[in-house]
């Protein structure tokens, strides 16, 4: 009987001790992310990234080539493919 309440009073002490580490951890955290320096490394990432997402955007790609030619190109687009479908 005197084992198991050593083992289950060591346990209980573990967790406890578990629960302080995490606590402290966790504390020490939150000062980090609440500091200046933190928030304005934060800002310079956040407007990076948004910068970064700006140029992914290309505003001179057309999604269908053929309109593109038709619409730029009329006449030699119709010469160059009016006898593609009699090759046989």
């Amino acid at each position: 009987m005197k084992m198991m309440n050593d083992t289950r009073l060591e346990l209980i002490k573990n967790a406890v001790l578990k629960t302080q580490f995490k606590n402290n951890l966790q504390s020490k955290n939150r000062l980090q992310r609440n500091s200046k320096a933190y928030k304005d490394f934060m800002k310079e990432e956040t407007r990076q990234i948004e910068h970064y997402k700006s140029l992914d955007d290309n505003y001179n790609v057309w999604s269908d080539s053929e309109v593109f030619a038709k619409t730029h190109y009329k006449e030699s687009y119709d010469s160059t493919t009016k006898f593609d479908n009699e090759w046989n």
